[in-house]
């Protein structure tokens, strides 16, 4: 059966190279110009007679053939197209080895889908000639066996109807030849079968190749002995292969360590998903292992590597805050728990101690309303609602206004504040940005050393408004200044208490800075103090 279809597609691979041969007219200059297009995939430069020497020494192993240069392009074109009543040319050989190994005939050039092929069969490219080269693949895939096309003599009008064949039968049809003529249609009823599969299988391929190509995920297909069958890019990137290499048929367990293999191999008999997550290249990747069946038998396995780097950071990120606020809440409670315990129980001695547990039973409530409070805010501000009202805002207005209201605390922690603020205005939010001003004005005085100072400027930078909050305070540690944005992150709990902070002023900061599309920088050095400075978008 298979010869049977070899022989069928010899037969096709002939003709096409015979219609070419036969094509009466072309110049020498548009014959060598079809051989480069088809060897090289372009068309060359140069001289004809340089041109027509290198296809002699690619083709052929040698750097002139004999004759005129008209008689070696017409030569290079029958190896290359074919010669009725020879061995198959140079392009049906491949189209058919093509066919054979990877069931598609490809678009490139010869001498890319020669290289293509020596990869996939021998693991490297070849060397010599590319007709000898070609000769060692037809040996490997083809065998021995002869595809000879035989030419026909057809009148001018015959092989309109015939669709244009004219290398089939070694004897000359006439008018009237019904069988000869049926045959030969049957022939390309066949031939136009085989295309069109061709072009249906073609097309299925690339379909889902442009599906694979675009996910992303890495996703690997092997067979059951865990040789590598196919990949998309985004798996090459993840392993670090390079794109252009061709990884068909090499272990994906060599390819891919650190993977519990005894357990996949274990799950090949089960219809059930194996995962694992591991990392690779500084991320976290979940893996993902489906055997797959055909026809009832296993017929390997597929593989899908999906980054979870980021949504493990986030859920990571949801339980702190989940633990945090929960802590927060439960230190008011308690306190308010407990002294009410004390008044109930009547474990008190004079009417003053009542009064006592009473204002700390109010001062726990405000600070619990306030962290509610803070949190329903920062809740509010991460929402992002297109409809808030942007307007020019003039910065330097705002900080005068914040700076005398805290004034009483200012002297009470002998801290000074010195103002550099240019003329600009900030397209923004009034509210928001005067939110923003006064916590970070009111951090830099909060967690300032006794006779500090706090420097606050505004002025341009190219097309922003750079506006800089600096203070002597008691700075942020190196290795705690990624997360001071976060919600309840506290870089010193103690002192943060002792100061009455909720670990929610500098979040809610990002987010106002995210609100006005601007951006946020901070530098600190414990001991020495710190540095925030937001770039906003002038008002025009």
């Amino acid at each position: 059966m298979l010869k049977k279809k070899l022989a069928c597609m010899a037969t096709v691979m002939a003709l096409c190279g015979s219609m070419l041969v036969s094509a009466a007219g072309y110049t020498i200059l548009e014959k060598a110009q079809k051989v480069e297009s088809t060897v090289y995939g372009t068309v060359q430069q140069g001289a004809l007679n340089d041109r027509v020497s290198s296809l002699d020494k690619l083709i052929n192993g040698q750097s002139a053939g004999t004759g005129s240069t008209e008689n070696r392009v017409d030569t290079l074109y029958k190896e290359v197209y074919g010669n009725p009543g020879s061995d198959l040319s140079m392009l049906a050989a491949v189209n058919m080895m093509q066919w054979k190994y990877g069931g598609q005939i490809s678009n490139d050039s010869l001498l890319s889908r020669v290289s293509s092929l020596e990869e996939n069969v021998n693991g490297q490219v070849g060397t010599g000639s590319l007709n000898g080269r070609i000769a060692v693949l037809r040996r490997s895939l083809l065998g021995n066996e002869k595809f000879v096309s035989q030419a026909v003599t057809i009148p001018a009008g015959m092989i309109v109807k015939l669709r244009n064949v004219d290398a089939l039968s070694s004897k000359t049809l006439k008018k009237g030849d019904t069988v000869r003529l049926a045959a030969l249609e049957n022939v390309m009823d066949q031939s136009n079968y085989i295309n069109h599969t061709i072009q249906t299988l073609e097309r299925e391929r690339n379909t889902v190749r442009i599906i694979l190509e675009n996910l992303r995920e890495g996703v690997i297909l092997t067979d059951k002995a865990g040789k590598i069958l196919a990949l998309n890019t985004c798996a090459k990137d993840i392993l670090q292969i390079r794109r252009t290499m061709t990884v068909s048929g090499l272990s994906f367990e060599k390819i891919l360590p650190g993977v519990e293999w005894d357990q996949i191999k274990m799950g090949e008999d089960s219809p059930m998903a194996y995962t694992q997550k591991l990392v690779k290249n500084d991320r976290l990747y979940q893996l993902t292992v489906r055997p797959i069946y055909k026809e009832e038998n296993l017929y390997g396995a597929l593989f899908i590597l999906y980054d979870i780097t980021e949504s493990e950071h986030r859920e990571q990120l949801r339980r702190e805050f989940t633990s945090n606020v929960s802590h927060e809440l439960k230190t008011p409670l308690t306190s308010i728990s407990g002294f009410a315990e004390m008044l109930s129980a009547g474990l008190y001695e004079e009417e003053k101690d009542v009064k006592h547990f009473g204002n700390l039973i109010q001062q726990e409530s405000q600070r619990l309303l306030r962290l509610i409070e803070g949190i329903i805010h920062l809740t509010k501000i991460e929402e992002h609602k297109p409809n808030i009202e942007m307007t020019s805002v003039k910065l330097d207005t705002i900080v005068e206004e914040i700076v005398n209201f805290m004034e009483p605390v200012t002297q009470e922690k002998h801290v000074t504040i010195h103002r550099k603020m240019g003329d600009l205005a900030v397209f923004g939010n009034n509210g928001m940005l005067r939110e923003l001003c006064m916590n970070l004005i009111d951090n830099a005085v909060k967690y300032n050393r006794s006779g500090g100072h706090v420097y606050i400027t505004l002025q341009q930078e190219g097309n922003k408004a750079a506006f800089t909050v600096r203070d002597t305070g008691i700075g942020i540690p190196e290795d705690k200044q990624k997360r001071v944005f976060e919600r309840f992150y506290r870089a010193d709990a103690s002192r943060n208490k002792k100061n009455g902070g909720s670990g929610l002023g500098l979040s809610i900061v990002k987010h106002i800075v995210e609100q006005h599309h601007g951006q946020i920088n901070l530098e600190s050095k414990e001991g020495e103090g710190t540095k925030i400075t937001v770039y906003f978008t002038l008002a025009t």
